[in-house]
């Protein structure tokens, strides 16, 4: 077996980035404070969003995003997701269900933190938009992030 050491890596074509399968090529990350009333059982889209240009048209997304839902109320709920280009809602790719994310309140006004996570395939190397939408389930006001939260959305360029 032979080792192999190096000082230094440099691409052949600037600002390409070296595609080895598994690795992060870039990493895009957003962040909001903004609380954001939403009153409709359609999905809306809220201010936490990031674009990414990914690379390689074959490198994958991974999106984690951290925050919070707020139901204001007893029996109320919140459901949350992730649209590509405010046009499609990976939940829908991912397991046909309309969110990734789902709080109810039953007994006392339900305020709590949430994570979303989805490795997207947008195959392309234009500029893709992610952003959190959410929706209230009765049509009563509910709110994201939440009170006194700090939302945060991170892209990871995969390569493939």
């Amino acid at each position: 077996m032979s080792t192999l050491f190096v000082n230094k890596i440099q691409e052949e074509t600037p600002n390409n980035g070296v595609q080895i399968p598994g690795h992060v090529i870039q990493v895009v990350q957003a962040t909001d404070t903004q609380n954001q009333a939403i009153t409709t059982t359609s999905f809306t889209g809220t201010h936490l969003q990031a674009d990414i240009t990914p690379k390689f048209a074959t490198s994958k997304i991974l999106i984690i995003v951290n925050g919070g839902n707020d139901t204001n109320a007893a029996g109320r709920g919140m459901r949350t997701t992730i649209y590509r280009d405010n046009t499609t809602n990976l939940a829908t790719l991912a397991s046909g269900q309309q969110g990734f994310d789902y709080n109810i309140s039953h007994g006392a006004r339900l305020q709590v933190t949430s994570s979303m996570q989805f490795l997207d395939s947008p195959a392309t190397t234009s500029s893709v938009n992610y952003r959190v939408y959410g929706q209230s389930t009765a049509s009563a006001k509910v709110e994201y992030p939440g009170t006194f939260q700090t939302k945060v959305m991170t892209l990871l360029e995969i390569a493939q």
